[in-house]
């Protein structure tokens, strides 16, 4: 996360950190997100993850995807009739992810809930990753 941050004002690689060299995978969001409170969680993605996401896409165009790899369970995503994401953190709050990085206009959204088809009902799961993407910021 760090190293990504420090793009926004500096120079990016010229050749993408992955080895399909199509995908920039950023860790560490979520701890961040995690020890802030709920209004510098939200302010941390307005003024920093959202021009991260433009001066990724400004500088690579469509040909790069930046991914922020997560470590919670889908469970903690939650969609409202809006089609807003919301991310429950452990500090008991939620965060409208979409409205902090798309100003709440995220139509373009393709939402991604993993589900495991071999759990039962009754069964606890442990980990099931989730969560979304946009393709464009416009």
């Amino acid at each position: 996360m760090h190293k990504a941050l420090n793009w926004i004002g500096g120079k990016l690689p010229s050749t993408i950190p992955s080895g399909d060299g199509k995908t920039i995978f950023v860790v560490g969001l979520q701890t961040v997100l995690e020890t802030l409170d709920s209004e510098a969680a939200f302010t941390f993605l307005r003024n920093r993850v959202q021009r991260l996401i433009v001066r990724v896409q400004d500088f690579y165009g469509n040909n790069v995807g930046i991914v922020f790899g997560c470590n919670c369970n889908w469970r903690q995503w939650r969609i409202d009739s809006n089609e807003h994401a919301y991310l429950r953190l452990r500090g008991g709050h939620e965060l409208n992810v979409t409205f902090a990085l798309w100003n709440g206009v995220a139509r373009e959204a393709q939402i991604i809930m993993v589900e495991d088809n071999n759990v039962h009902r009754n069964e606890v799961v442990k980990e099931i990753g989730g969560g979304f993407y946009v393709r464009r910021y416009s």
